[in-house]
């Protein structure tokens, strides 16, 4: 048989993938390494993302959130003076500020002002997710991107404003 999974036996009996350490549950008949985990060949299906597959049915071909999503990458953050456009060498990266400006945008269009009423959003609305890559952003995160790129954001938002009404 084929080894498709790098694999180990546990000093219990039970099948355990090499990554995870975790066991799956499933006894190892024969020798060891012959039988591969069936969570292993679940785990990359858990791993998709809702934009991987633009086209599908997750979301409208004209929705909304197409339209801002696209309206967002045409825009040059650097020069609108978006803070954290540059990463630093050290630390963990912040949320790319066209992530967070997507979802200020969509928040205008739809009413939802509080960052608390955004980061719930993130969570459990499915053209949300597709729009920001199913990243969930806490309601501080986004008061704090707020707060530091305040006049950015209404610069954007009053461009967002005239490109809509010329359409």
């Amino acid at each position: 048989m084929v080894k498709l999974f790098d694999t180990r036996l546990s000093p219990t009996g039970i099948h355990v993938h090499a990554d995870a350490r975790k066991p799956c549950g499933l006894p190892v008949p024969g020798p060891p390494g012959n039988i591969f985990c069936l969570s292993s060949l679940l785990n990359p299906l858990k791993k998709l993302s809702l934009r991987q597959t633009r086209g599908d049915s997750y979301v409208a071909a004209n929705a909304v959130v197409r339209f801002i999503d696209r309206f967002v990458e045409s825009l040059d953050l650097g020069e609108l003076d978006f803070t954290r456009t540059q990463l630093a060498p050290t630390g963990r990266p912040p949320y790319a500020p066209d992530c967070l400006l997507r979802l200020f945008i969509y928040g205008y269009l739809h009413q939802h002002r509080s960052s608390r009423q955004l980061a719930r959003q993130t969570r459990c609305n499915i053209e949300l997710m597709w729009l920001l890559e199913k990243l969930t952003p806490e309601f501080k995160t986004i008061a704090d991107f707020r707060k530091d790129n305040g006049a950015a954001i209404g610069r954007v938002v009053s461009q967002f404003r005239q490109f809509c009404r010329e359409l």
